[in-house]
């Protein structure tokens, strides 16, 4: 038994497969039929009278799985638990939001759910944070181009060719007697936020 999982387990690790889990428990339900397979053949060969060959392979099939079958699902669910972990990291990791400048140096770590707007004033952005509930900005000497990916990735939605919004800060959305679009924030002392026709009936759907 060992060395036919040795030899199985050897096939796996250098085989270029890319399995999920179903196809894992495929991996290694085949795996105990093939080392019910050899475990037979070796029984077969070296007891006295043991019957014939398929009568030894039915009795080694029971007992190879269902001995296999303890180790394996400790192996999947230490895992599933691992592979959770690494998710939850992740994604605590994803939702703080690292602004770099345009020499790659570190400026500003805040998490997304803080971030009200971000926009581009020629070479230059402002990002609006809230911290400890009162507004602050920071100027990143950057391009708006620079925090697109950061931005969408984040939850940070473009509502205008230099503005990009958080859409869970924003109170209502307004239309002017000119027919001009604007996004009002649920902070005070933070002026509206103008959006395109463009952008307008993404970020409504956003709300």
């Amino acid at each position: 038994m060992l060395a036919c999982v040795i030899v199985t387990r050897l096939l796996y690790y250098f085989l270029p497969l890319k399995l999920n889990y179903a196809l894992y428990i495929g991996w290694c339900f085949a795996e105990g039929i093939f080392t019910s397979f050899f475990v037979s053949l070796y029984l077969w060969l070296i007891k006295v009278d043991p019957g014939t060959y398929f009568d030894v392979l039915s009795r080694t099939l029971e007992f190879v799985l269902f001995t296999l079958a303890i180790p394996y699902s400790i192996l999947a669910l230490s895992i599933k638990i691992y592979d959770l972990q690494n998710v939850k990291t992740e994604v605590a990791s994803a939702a703080r939001m690292r602004f770099y400048d345009v020499n790659r140096n570190l400026k500003l770590v805040v998490t997304a759910d803080t971030i009200l707007y971000i926009g581009a004033e020629e070479n230059y952005i402002n990002i609006f944070y809230t911290d400890n509930g009162k507004v602050k900005s920071y100027v990143l000497r950057n391009s708006m181009r620079s925090v697109d990916e950061l931005c969408l990735s984040n939850g940070l939605i473009r509502c205008h060719r230099s503005f990009y919004i958080n859409p869970t800060h924003v109170r209502v959305l307004r239309k002017d007697k000119e027919g001009i679009f604007s996004a009002e924030l649920d902070m005070d002392d933070v002026r509206d936020i103008p959006v395109s026709k463009t952008y307008y009936k993404n970020l409504a759907e956003m709300l």
